[in-house]
């Protein structure tokens, strides 16, 4: 699941970071700067349901963990979603099953 996402700031400048992988619980992705565990902000992404659309989501999460990673010339950030409404819940299963 290689695509951009955005980390939106309430307080900074959005971050454009490259999402890796998505579960039930959270998200990966590689970013240019450094996380700090803790870290709350939104992400918006957009998932492919269907062949025709995409789906936005805006889902607030924090930061697990950050490493960085020679491999992807990044580091990379694992976040947790942050009550995941029920909506979003839904469209993140219906991802997972395509």
């Amino acid at each position: 699941m290689r695509r951009n996402a955005h980390l939106l700031f309430p307080d900074r400048p959005s971050i454009l970071v490259r999402t890796t992988d998505i579960s039930k619980g959270g998200l990966g992705a590689i970013a240019d700067v450094n996380l700090l565990p803790g870290t709350s902000c939104m992400v918006r992404l957009s998932l492919p349901l269907h062949p025709q659309d995409k789906t936005v989501l805006n889902i607030q999460v924090q930061v697990a963990h950050s490493v960085f990673s020679h491999a992807e010339k990044g580091f990379k950030v694992g976040f947790q979603f942050i009550d995941l409404p029920p909506l979003e819940t839904e469209v993140v299963a219906q991802f997972l099953m395509l």
